[in-house]
């Protein structure tokens, strides 16, 4: 059965008195939407994005009542935080509905310095803040180094299929081959195709994929299933062949993500655990 949900009317209706009760917060100067729902690009899953601007006079105590700030909206269920390089904060919250809302916390002495992809839908403005929301996204710059980290990330866990073997750690193989397959091997082929859609969350994106490529990650996941279907521990020639060919097919689309956008790609690091896999388990690595 698929979700009933069908439209963003919920969305909607959190963005209203997300509205209400930031401009009942004197210390907040202005707030805006960012993301899908300020591109029309939103489906009935996205998360709701909002900016506010705070006086450096009196950030510390917004900061400090981050939480509750999200509470006088709704009631919130939990969250997750992360720092942002030009000294905002993000709030990823869901609140009472349930529905998602990402609460963007900004110095308002430092607006001209975020990073912004869309053009703002202001909701409140008392201190001219929107005059200072400009976009300034350099997505060529920010799709190399992602591609970047991506390539550290992947080759630094690299060893998993020997580590979790040795130890038979069936289950977290079973969802470490599942995590690749979403975490590196979409990325990669998404970039290729479409560049907007890789600053998007990294496990949203098989949607954006093209019919081929989502014929290959929906291969690849369902032997993944397959193989760990039949119980623990499973076969070993099974668990061989899906690392062949996963591993291979990350290794392709990483490079060819590298050739298109002009990042190097690591070699060396490729033919090592190439070898090592040969080594340790016999794998056969095209």
């Amino acid at each position: 059965m698929r979700p009933v949900t069908r439209d963003t009317a919920a969305a909607t209706a959190l963005i209203e008195e997300a509205r209400l009760a930031l401009e009942g917060d004197k210390r907040i100067v202005a707030a805006w939407l960012g993301g899908s729902f300020a591109e029309n690009t939103s489906d009935p899953w996205s998360d709701v994005d909002i900016h506010i601007a705070v006086p450096d006079g009196e950030w510390d105590g917004v900061f400090a009542d981050r939480h509750r700030v999200l509470e006088s909206i709704r009631p919130l269920l939990g969250c997750v935080e992360t720092p942002l390089p030009w000294r905002a904060h993000l709030v990823s919250a869901t609140l009472s509905g349930p529905v998602r809302l990402d609460l963007f916390l900004e110095r308002l002495s430092l607006l001209e310095s975020a990073l912004r992809r869309e053009d703002p839908v202001v909701l409140f403005d008392t201190a001219g803040a929107a005059a200072r929301l400009r976009k300034n996204w350099s997505g060529d710059v920010v799709v190399r180094a992602q591609l970047e980290q991506a390539l550290r990330t992947f080759f630094f866990g690299s060893a998993w299929p020997v580590r979790l073997w040795g130890r038979e750690e069936w289950g977290t193989m079973m969802y470490n081959a599942t995590n690749v397959v979403y975490q590196f091997l979409v990325p990669a082929m998404v970039v290729q195709d479409d560049r907007s859609a890789y600053f998007r969350p990294v496990y949203h994106n098989e949607r954006h994929l093209s019919p081929a490529s989502r014929q290959v990650v929906d291969g690849l996941a369902q032997e993944i299933a397959e193989v760990f279907a039949g119980g623990l521990p499973p076969d070993p020639d099974r668990v061989a062949g899906l690392h062949e060919r996963l591993i291979s097919v990350v290794w392709r689309e990483l490079r060819l993500a590298c050739e298109a956008w002009g990042v190097a790609y690591p070699v060396a690091a490729q033919e090592e655990m190439r070898e090592y896999y040969r080594r340790e388990l016999a794998l056969d690595i095209k």
